[in-house]
């Protein structure tokens, strides 16, 4: 009866898992591990020999095999599916373990649900419990009422993550505490659940082995499952106490029942044990923030107090009433305004990738576009007006600065901007937007803005690198035409002048000719009126000394000729 309503069971959580509702996984992966425990169980105790099919196999068989072959070939089968089975729900907690297979995200809807479910499986845990007799005699549980006692706690420890899994998002916390504190504790649970069954699978993995190597070997030693070793050890008694004793005088062999000391501790093991967890619980509200740091107390979800909390020993309520959050205001941070750093990246080059993300600019009037990439550096004066004025005051001073730079840019153009003194932009941006901080009473002083590139997205910097390059080669041939231009006009100005002072030499040169020539001949005419004949022989040298000077000149004196001598000159050379 119980099988069958377990089978029923394990087909409505299958269906709902379906339906979305897959943190119901885990607790239904246990349903299959309690139902085919108890199945593998009730087949190896069908196969008998009046069993109609094991007569059914010998009769195929033609008598080849006897009844107790016949009943062993059975076992082994069954132990091989089982150990298939188990195999295959070993892979589904090793997936959903790694994270494959759960959504990060449930509606309120899907949590209430997954709650109501972990409490009606509470219950139909308790009514099967109740449902297998019970040893009164002894206290203990019988094996199969011993998975369902298991199943009460596991949906009790569902149960409750499950409220804490809606309250975390009933009591307005903030994303940033959930993602980073909450959801870890939510998450964890469910990683220790497929922990327990992962070491829950791996036991009946050895457990069918176990009972594989006993039929082989015809041993009858091992015939069925035993209740695991960590089911036993939770839920082998009525009391969780029971339970852990007798698996402690289990594995010790020892009879804790006859020890005097360990009577003593039993005695005294609860209260002691809750006295500590409740000092430990009241030692949480005693903090010590650092030398470097400030805390703030959240209470609730809230903050606590009108002020930061500095250096030093404080007291707060206990976890999780209150909690306390360690911040460095000292500490000199840095908002990236246009592009998320890329930290391979050591050089910026800005027709390169040198940002993971980069975000653009919109100039000129909306029509042109431009990439700026800004650090703004800046420390926090009063933690908790940085931290109580606005959720999150980073990203609210990078809109403000994203919003003063657009408005500074915007209506100029992207060769403004480019060619525009950097210093007056950074002084500009600094005041605005530590005016804009002031206003919201935000806590926080601008040390300094730096603009470590301003350029074109890079999807066009290759494009704009071209046009720069086709805009320099133009005024290159520009300034080479005005230099060839203004060479050439030089040299023919230089080659006019020089050709008008030979002019003026020339004709100079000719005046002064001409004047000495007159000179001359003026001088000539008082000779010749003083002496006619000498002026003559004079003149007459002169013409013979023109008239020879390019030539050879021979003179021969007659006085040493007599009549009948000739003269012979050789003129060849």
């Amino acid at each position: 009866m119980l099988l069958l309503s377990d089978l029923i069971l394990i087909i409505i959580l299958a269906t709902c898992i379906f339906a979305g509702l897959d943190k119901l996984i885990a607790i239904t992966l246990f349903v299959c591990i309690l139902f085919l425990s108890n199945l593998f169980n009730k087949i190896l105790e069908s196969f008998t020999e009046n069993s109609k099919l094991v007569t059914k196999y010998i009769a195929l068989s033609k008598g080849k095999f006897t009844k107790e072959k016949s009943i062993k070939h059975f076992k082994i089968a069954s132990c091989f599916i089982f150990f298939i089975s188990w195999l295959t729900i070993l892979s589904e907690v090793i997936c959903l373990a790694s994270g494959h297979g759960l959504s990060i995200y449930d509606s309120f809807n899907s949590k209430l649900f997954c709650v109501c479910t972990y409490l009606v499986l509470y219950f139909y845990a308790v009514f099967a419990t109740r449902t297998i007799h019970e040893d009164d005699a002894t206290n203990n549980l019988l094996p199969e009422a011993q998975y369902y006692r298991m199943l009460q706690y596991l949906s009790v420890y569902l149960f409750i993550f499950g409220v804490y899994f809606i309250a975390i998002d009933s009591f307005g916390f903030s994303e940033d505490i959930r993602e980073k504190y909450l959801y870890v504790i939510y998450d964890d649970s469910i990683f220790f659940l497929l922990a327990y069954l992962f070491c829950l699978l791996l036991e009946r993995l050895f457990d069918t082995g176990r009972i594989l190597a006993c039929l082989l070997k015809s041993d009858k030693k091992y015939t069925k499952f035993k209740v695991p070793f960590f089911v036993g050890i939770i839920a082998s008694s009525k009391s969780f106490k029971d339970s852990l004793i007798k698996t402690i005088e289990l594995i010790s062999g020892v009879d804790l029942s006859k020890s005097e000391i360990a009577r003593y501790i039993l005695i005294h093991i609860e209260p002691v044990t809750i006295i500590a967890l409740t000092v430990f619980w009241l030692l949480s509200s005693i903090v010590i923030v650092p030398p470097d740091k400030e805390a703030i107390f959240f209470r609730m979800g809230k903050i606590a107090g009108s002020k930061s909390f500095k250096p030093g020993l404080h007291f707060k309520l206990p976890w999780p009433l209150e909690r306390m959050e360690l911040y460095q205001p000292n500490l000199i941070k840095t908002i990236n305004v246009g592009f998320t750093p890329d930290p391979n990246q050591k050089h910026i080059i800005w027709s390169k990738s040198h940002a993971t993300e980069n975000f653009s600019l919109l100039v000129g009037n909306g029509v042109e576009i431009i990439a700026v990439d800004c650090q703004i550096f800046y420390k926090v004066n009063d933690l908790y007006k940085f931290i109580k004025k606005v959720q999150n005051p980073e990203a609210y001073i990078e809109a403000l600065a994203y919003k003063i730079l657009t408005a500074n840019t915007v209506s100029k153009t992207f060769n403004q901007i480019i060619s525009e003194n950097r210093d007056a932009l950074i002084s500009d941006l600094r005041t605005k937007l530590q005016d804009e901080l002031n206003k919201e009473d935000l806590g926080v002083t601008i040390v300094e803005v730096v603009f470590l590139a301003i350029h074109p997205p890079l999807e066009v910097a290759d494009v704009y690198e071209d046009v720069i390059s086709a805009q320099v080669d133009k005024q290159t041939s520009i300034l080479k035409a005005k230099s060839s231009s203004i060479k050439e006009i030089c040299m023919k100005k230089a080659f006019a002048e020089g050709e008008i002072n030979k002019a003026k030499s020339y004709a100079e040169t000719t005046v002064a000719n001409a004047i000495g020539e007159a000179v001359s001949f003026e001088s000539r005419i008082i000779g010749y009126n003083t002496d006619s004949n000498l002026e003559e022989f004079r003149l007459k040298l002169d013409s013979i000394q023109k008239m020879a000077k390019s030539k050879n000149l021979y003179i021969i004196d007659k006085s040493y000729m007599r009549k009948n001598d000739r003269i012979m000159l050789n003129l060849q050379n």
